[in-house]
This record gives C-alpha cells, structure tokens and sequence, in this order.
C-alpha cells in the first residue's frame, strides 16, 4: 500500500485505544472478552436497566446483543477516536453510578 505508514498508525491508535477501552469497562466490572477487532462485546449481567437506551440518550451508540443469545445487558461498541470514547466510558460510568 502507498499509505502504508498512515495505516499502520491508524491501526496502532485503533488497537491502543480498544485495550484503554476494555480496560475500562473490567474495572467497571463489565464481562468484556479479548478482541482482535475495532469493537468490544459487553455484557453487565445484574444491571437491570436498559444501559443501550441510557447511552443512546447521553448521544453514545451501541449494539444490543441479546438477540444473539446473549441473556441480560450486553452490547457491543466500536472503537472510536479518543474523545468518542471518553464519551462512551464516561456515559457509562452514568448508567453505572460510577461517575
């Protein structure tokens, strides 16, 4: 590829950013397994609100998984710039109480 460096950058912020992320959530006590990809999957077994509709109101789009057989709260989030994602860990520090 001619752009190659520029790539290899993006990729690195990509990677740099869904650990930071996953990071997070553990400590937030969330289920969220490795990934080898731009999103995370997460699961907040005995949150009983709907943290999907909460986040989308704080303006933070996530996937909801249940449909996948996944019981309980669990979505999955794609990794974004920095500051997309301070606004999904801080959002859900909302949902969580932990802000």
């Amino acid at each position: 590829l001619d752009c190659r460096a520029e790539t290899d950058a993006y990729v690195e912020e990509t990677i740099r950013e869904r650990e930071r992320m996953r990071r997070a959530l553990i400590d937030m006590g969330c289920h969220c397994p490795e990934s080898q990809t731009n999103f995370l999957f997460v699961s907040m077994k005995g949150f009983s609100g709907d943290a999907c509709k909460v986040l989308e109101d704080l303006g933070v789009i996530v996937r909801p998984m249940g449909q996948f057989g996944d019981a309980g709260n669990s979505f999955r989030v794609n990794t974004g710039t920095p500051e997309e994602n301070n606004r999904f860990i801080d959002g859900l520090r909302k949902v969580l109480g932990k802000a």
